[in-house]
């Protein structure tokens, strides 16, 4: 963080080897136990992969989670559990599929999670809290529909609790948010937003989005919003205008990480930003 402008060094941690020839897609990182844990997706979104590294990012092991599945990988999300880490792929209109492992990577069981008020799509992203897991999910990842997202808490065994809506407004697609629980209680959401969607209950604007198949543009802009213990939304603040995609948030101490991938001279590039913590 004192140098941000040096090179960056990279290591090679998996390869098309590992596969069966195809090409890493779609991943998700988290450090928890002391590990670095990468869940992956390859053979087009077919197979899904656990990659387990020391912090130093050396390799100690590669898990394969699913392969020829009926389900995608992509899009996935993966989060932390007192015993493990847990890699979750979409059921479409229902939830998630989860697939809970331990630290030594052995697969502890699955759950399913969803459906009723507690329906959702991929693009989601979830994180332990004291009592449970706080799972932030859109309506829809159709770049061209309205998407509100909701706030879904489970129990440490991934049982239902509450569903919410955090923001919900027609003509607005919220998608990929992701987000920290502070000490106060209050909840900071990094989301993708598009603006001019379809309304809803309208068919989408252009034929071939939806769950499975993307087609450009699906980027906006990346908002932030803060929202108080009773769930009123308290504060928000456009932190990337246009272009962007894919935030991702993390609090280490006092410092909340959000990074996203956005245009830059030339294509794209990934963002970095650090915000310090007051109370």
């Amino acid at each position: 963080m004192n140098n941000p402008t040096a090179p960056i060094n990279w290591q090679v941690v998996a390869t098309s080897q590992d596969t069966g020839g195809s090409s890493a897609a779609d991943h998700w990182h988290i450090y928890a136990h002391g590990f670095h844990w990468i869940s992956f997706s390859a053979n087009n979104a077919k197979d899904g992969y656990l990659l387990k590294l020391d912090r130093d990012f050396r390799r100690i092991a590669l898990f394969t989670v699913v392969q020829n599945s009926t389900l995608p990988t992509n899009d996935m999300f993966m989060v932390a559990e007192p015993e493990g880490v847990t890699v979750g792929y979409l059921l479409p209109n229902f939830g998630h599929r989860l697939y809970r492992f331990d630290v030594n990577g052995a697969l502890r069981g699955t759950v399913q999670i969803g459906g009723g008020s507690f329906i959702h799509s991929n693009g989601a992203s979830a994180m332990l809290t004291q009592s449970g897991f706080l799972v932030l999910a859109p309506e829809t990842l159709n770049p061209f529909a309205t998407s509100g997202f909701k706030k879904l808490q489970f129990d440490l065994s991934w049982r239902p609790i509450t569903a919410a809506f955090v923001l919900n407004e027609d003509g607005k697609q919220y998608a990929m948010p992701s987000g920290v629980l502070l000490s106060t209680g209050y909840l900071v959401v990094n989301t993708r937003l598009r603006e001019g969607v379809s309304l809803r209950g309208a068919p989408p604007t252009s034929t071939g989005g939806g769950e499975a198949q993307r087609l450009p543009p699906d980027d906006g802009s990346i908002v932030r919003f803060t929202t108080a213990p009773d769930g009123s939304v308290s504060a928000r603040q456009t932190i990337a205008p246009s272009g962007a995609n894919r935030p991702h948030t993390v609090l280490i101490g006092d410092l909340m990480i959000t990074s996203w991938d956005g245009p830059a001279p030339g294509g794209r590039t990934s963002y970095l930003r650090i915000d310090r913590i007051t109370y």
